[in-house]
Order: structure tokens, then C-alpha cells, then sequence
């Protein structure tokens, strides 16, 4: 699955934020460091949207998101100059 049609199937409530995908093809979208808003997902006739949420202390969470049969798990992490810039 490319990064265009993840991000198609699942939208965020920021749109500074993309769900990109790592080497070992799992999805994840970086966070910058501290106490980042954390986007809300939202899905197309999603069926059951699992939202991520920090706990203090803690560096990454996880979403998940069932869509016609298919789950999809996004890995929220923090760091240093994490910000993904879009340009519209």
C-alpha cells in the first residue's frame, strides 16, 4: 500500500501531519517532542477508530482502525524536529 491511498482511507484532523511508512511496512506518523495535540483519525466508513493517547512519560501510542475487514495499526512517536510540513 502506498502512502497516498493510507492517507486517503484515514485522515487526520491536522493536516500538518501524514501517515508515512516505515521500512519494515508498518504505518507511523511523527510527533514533535513534548506534549504534541495529538491529531484525531477519522475513516470513510470506518468501522471501529481507536484513537491514540499519550500517557505522560511516554514517547509513543498506537491507533487502530478496522475498515472493511482490514485493521490497520499507526504508530504515533515523539521526537526532536518531527513536524511534517505539507504544502497546499
Amino acid at each position: 500500500m502506498s502512502e497516498d491511498k493510507i492517507n486517503r482511507i484515514i485522515t487526520m484532523s491536522d493536516n500538518h501531519y501524514q501517515i508515512k511508512i516505515a521500512d519494515d511496512g508498518s504505518f507511523f506518523v511523527k510527533l514533535p517532542a513534548g506534549r504534541p495535540e495529538v491529531p484525531v483519525l477519522s475513516c470513510e466508513k470506518g468501522e471501529v477508530i481507536m484513537q491514540p493517547f499519550f500517557a505522560d512519560g511516554v514517547d509513543s501510542t498506537i491507533a487502530k482502525v478496522e475498515k472493511d475487514g482490514n485493521i490497520y495499526i499507526i504508530r504515533f512517536v515523539k521526537g526532536p524536529k518531527a513536524r511534517i510540513r505539507v504544502t497546499i
